[in-house]
């Protein structure tokens, strides 16, 4: 998303298939990030403000465009991560790919059924109104936090150990709990004090701290000046 608002790019186009994006839906869910999944998986997101995510290829199996390659002599590209190759509990990514394609194997109508479920999903109006998170960009719910308290069974002491930004020293270390989604808070809750995360999340940290004092001095202003304002109300009453 840097690249393509640095480039001046109004939509990137992901060639995410019909058989990637079930995959991708398994995948998320098994992650908890049931909140963000139509944004993330979905047809068409708006999520990152200025740039459009489209996802043009999701109604071909993969099988489909393997053999439209194959016949037109298309090069192919292919892009490997951590868990290429690996066994299927390497990742919960690489066991919901694995589940999909032998379930789709001997039942052909398994990414279809996936993909129509998710083209019935419709983002929240909490999670379109939330801020992103400072790891993932994708919404970081307010009550996230809470509500993992309540249902994820942690250690006996249930002591909340998150690592603080790369800027930031043990000394002034910052709570950045409410920063975080339910996915990447499950995700760095067993994580060592000091731990250095990218630059880019202090970056997105920084920039959340600033709107939120900026909605506060606003709020702030507007109670100090609420007595001297004229209700619009009030005005037209007066005219009739």
């Amino acid at each position: 998303m840097r690249l393509a608002r640095n480039l001046e790019c109004g939509a990137v186009l992901l060639g995410d298939s019909a058989t990637r994006t079930a995959v991708k839906v398994m995948a998320l869910t098994g992650h908890g990030r049931g909140l963000s999944l139509p944004l993330e998986a979905g047809t068409e997101s708006q999520w990152f403000h200025g740039v459009v995510v489209v996802r043009p290829m999701r109604d071909f199996v993969v099988k489909e465009i393997a053999f439209f390659n194959r016949w037109t002599r298309q090069r192919a590209a292919f892009v490997p991560t951590f868990t290429t190759g690996g066994p299927r509990r390497a990742s919960i990514g690489r066991l919901a790919e694995a589940f999909i394609v032998e379930l789709d194997r001997d039942f052909p109508s398994t990414v279809p059924t996936v993909c129509r479920t998710l083209q019935k999903l419709e983002p929240r109006a909490e999670a379109l109104a939330a801020r992103p998170c400072v790891v993932c960009g994708m919404p970081a719910e307010p009550d996230a936090h809470a509500w993992r308290s309540r249902l994820t069974i942690s250690n006996a002491q249930d002591t909340e150990q998150l690592p603080v930004p790369v800027e930031a020293s043990a000394a002034d270390s910052l709570d950045i709990t409410s920063c975080l989604c339910y996915s990447c808070q499950n995700m760095l809750h067993h994580t060592t004090p000091g731990t250095v995360l990218p630059r880019f999340c202090t970056t997105q940290l920084q920039n959340a701290e600033d709107s939120t004092a900026s909605a506060n001095n606003h709020n702030d202003l507007r109670a100090k000046i609420e007595e001297f304002l004229i209700d619009d109300s009030d005005g037209s009453d007066n005219e009739h």
